[in-house]
């Protein structure tokens, strides 16, 4: 997961731990709706591509 938030050099740099802490769950939930979005997009995209094609034949 933190390699698709793109956090990782900021988990490792030792200061703003503050900023860290409060900010990074936010990060990391909008990063898993933002997946979950895509996923859901995608598989209802391919069904209405499917069906359409199933309907023009």
């Amino acid at each position: 997961m933190m390699r698709q938030v793109n956090v990782n050099n900021l988990v490792r740099i030792p200061y703003l731990k503050e900023i860290k802490v409060k900010e990074l769950p936010k990060m990391i939930v909008k990063a898993t709706e933002i997946i979950s979005f895509r996923q859901n997009f995608l598989k209802n995209f391919t069904k209405m591509i499917k069906s359409s094609l199933s309907v023009n034949t």
